[in-house]
């Protein structure tokens, strides 16, 4: 299964996948509403059956200082990249309990639940919620045989980054960019 909020480039992803040799199931999900987040499961099952495994990867990013934010951008970062995050995480698990079966969620955080960068307040807040949430998740679904893990990335530029992002600031995308833009020694 294959899901984004954007039918052209979800089905142009799809053919790239395929045309490759894999299997896509492209769905049009917004992960911020439970019933699309429903509705995508639903076709996904008639297609593929279960899910089993789901890679939590959606996410925005705004470079809006944080004395100018409004509540609206930060509520859709919330939405978007934790809300989606646990909606998501949620309708798998219920599905994955139903079938009896066990199962693997991996949500994709950020380095920057631990590091912090000007200009992304709410990002790197959620990405840290969603940290916590995927411990206590872990913790929960354990008695079901579901796993729940969280790897976290540097930045990855993609279309959406770019597309949410400008020039200036500048976020590190890597470790020792991280390190210089710090004050004190480097640490790890």
């Amino acid at each position: 299964m294959l899901t984004a909020r954007r039918q052209a480039k979800l089905e142009q992803l799809a053919r790239e996948i395929e045309s490759n040799g894999a299997k896509a199931v492209p769905v049009v999900m917004d992960v911020t509403n439970a019933d699309s987040i429903h509705h995508g499961f639903a076709a996904a099952e008639r297609t593929v059956g279960t899910v089993t495994i789901l890679v939590n990867n959606s996410g925005i990013a705004s470079t809006t200082a944080a004395l100018e934010i409004d509540e609206s951008e930060w509520n859709r970062t919330m939405d978007t990249n934790l809300k989606g995050a646990w909606l998501v995480a949620q309708e798998a698990v219920k599905r994955m309990v139903a079938a009896e079966t066990h199962g693997s969620i991996i949500n994709i955080v950020s380095i920057l639940a631990f590091r912090a960068a000007k200009h992304l307040a709410p990002y790197a807040a959620s990405k840290a919620e969603l940290l916590q949430l995927t411990r206590s998740l872990s913790l929960e679904w354990a008695r079901h045989k579901i796993r729940v893990n969280a790897t976290l990335p540097l930045v990855i530029s993609s279309p959406t980054w770019t597309e949410s992002s400008s020039s200036e600031p500048k976020v590190p995308t890597s470790l020792s960019e991280f390190r210089s833009a710090e004050s004190g020694p480097p640490r790890i």
